[in-house]
């Protein structure tokens, strides 16, 4: 009868470094997080952001850092974060066109909306309104048309 006993405890000392490995990991998040804003300081996204960012630190328990990564409309800030280790440290607020219109336009977009991102919550909805000067005569859409005939 072959002795097992050697590879029975092989198995039990990998099992054993194994399960200290995982305990010894760090808890997330273990350092500050960064949010990524791929529209210019200052603009909606942004202010949603910085209003976003003391909330979230309470919640997670370390500091969520705004960041703006402007330019070609999202599309740098979109690379970066699609390129970014997928560890949880860096997240992106943007605009749903943000992700969208690049990838329409161009097919050569450096990311796949789909495939390079998860969508965690939509943080806001911001309708657009059409207004005019206080002296023009209208109060609605229909107005304006008709005063435009």
């Amino acid at each position: 009868m072959k002795r097992r006993i050697p590879g029975r405890i092989a198995a039990l000392i990998l099992a054993c470094a194994t399960a200290f490995g995982a305990m010894a990991q760090d808890t997330y998040p273990n350092r500050p997080v960064r949010l990524i804003v791929g529209l210019a300081p200052g603009g909606l996204a942004d202010q949603i952001a910085r209003l976003l960012s003391p909330g979230l630190s309470k919640e997670l328990g370390q500091q969520v850092l705004v960041e703006n990564r402007t330019g070609a409309t999202g599309t740098i800030a979109a690379r970066m974060v699609a390129d970014s280790p997928p560890d949880g440290y860096i997240l992106m607020l943007g605009l749903d066109g943000t992700l969208i219109i690049p990838t329409a336009l161009n097919p050569k977009t450096p990311f796949d909306p789909l495939k390079d991102f998860t969508h965690i919550t939509k943080v806001a909805q911001t309708p657009l309104i059409l207004v005019a000067h206080p002296s023009v005569p209208v109060n609605s859409l229909v107005e304006l048309i008709n005063r435009s005939r």
